[in-house]
């Protein structure tokens, strides 16, 4: 893999990672914690998944000299994580706080 496509592997990836948090927070924004439950794949399924991307992008990110982005994609998934066990574990509190830490970030 060249240099320039681990490059675009790694645009693509945080491109996904975002689209899907921005989604996750929209989602915890708008729908109460019961409807939230419903959801298939189940919002714990979909950060698992996402942290498996964010293991790909610090991999990637370190062959091209760009350990930031990794950082940014594991703080992404870990409020999507958070989200996640607040809504298996019906804790609106908890979800307020991480979505309110998700909401915080910028989504560059």
């Amino acid at each position: 893999m060249s240099p320039s496509d681990k490059v675009e592997a790694v645009r693509h990836l945080y491109d996904a990672l975002l689209h899907a948090a921005n989604r996750v927070l929209h989602q915890a924004k708008n729908f109460h914690i019961s409807v939230l439950q419903l959801e298939n794949p189940t919002y714990a399924e979909v950060a698992a998944q996402f942290r498996e991307v964010a293991s790909l992008i610090s991999f990637l990110a370190k062959e091209i000299d760009d350990s930031l982005i990794g950082t940014k994609a594991d703080e992404y998934v870990s409020c999507m994580e958070g989200i996640a066990r607040a809504i298996d574990a019906d804790d609106a509190a908890a979800l307020n706080e991480f979505v309110k830490q998700l909401d915080a970030r910028p989504f560059l």
